[in-house]
């Protein structure tokens, strides 16, 4: 199944997060694809039900998972299982993100930086 760049769906999340959601309509696939840039923080959240996988593009990204930090420059991979706390830090980042089964803000829970 094929999905261009030009029907992206872009979402603001915050100051600094940007995604452009490539399967934006439902298509009833066993995943899906989004580009990001990330230029700040990002959690930190935990996913209830769904695996994340993020590709490092260009720029570095900082994981942090269960208290150790994971730092990905380009054509980095890192995987998320469900149930993880984790925050993101991009640093001029752009990433491919894809989950399983495919995301749905409803099972993802953004948690207090207190945690």
């Amino acid at each position: 199944m094929r999905f261009l760049w030009a029907n992206a769906n872009k979402k603001e999340i915050n100051n600094n997060l940007t995604v452009y959601e490539m399967c934006h309509k439902p298509h009833n696939l066993p995943m899906d694809g989004a580009i990001a840039e990330l230029d700040g923080v990002f959690g930190p959240k935990i996913n209830k039900t769904f695996t994340e996988l993020f590709f490092v593009v260009s720029g570095k990204l900082v994981i942090k998972e269960d208290d150790k930090m994971h730092e990905l420059n380009e054509r980095d991979m890192y995987i998320v299982s469900p149930g993880k706390m984790h925050t993101l830090q991009g640093m001029g980042c752009t990433m491919f993100i894809s989950c399983t089964p495919p995301f749905d803000p409803k099972q993802m829970e953004m948690l207090s930086c207190e945690q």
